[in-house]
């Protein structure tokens, strides 16, 4: 049976991918629009009962804690 050759990388692919989704992770609700995206409307769809105030809350809430452990 061959086996699988191991393709060796220098990381800068991943490193950049990983800047990408903590800086798309730590932006502010106003500056993402998810309008057209149906996965994330699916997502989105168990808070649509919960107030935009106490979603908002706990949105700050996670960014402070992220931005405190850099």
């Amino acid at each position: 049976m061959p086996r699988k050759k191991l393709q060796v990388t220098d990381g800068k692919k991943h490193e950049t991918r990983l800047k990408e989704i903590r800086q798309f992770l730590l932006k502010e609700p106003e500056e993402v629009d998810f309008s057209g995206d149906e996965f994330i409307q699916k997502l989105l769809s168990p808070f649509a009962d919960f107030p935009v105030e106490v979603t908002r809350r706990w949105a700050e809430e996670w960014r402070e804690e992220h931005r405190r452990s850099k």
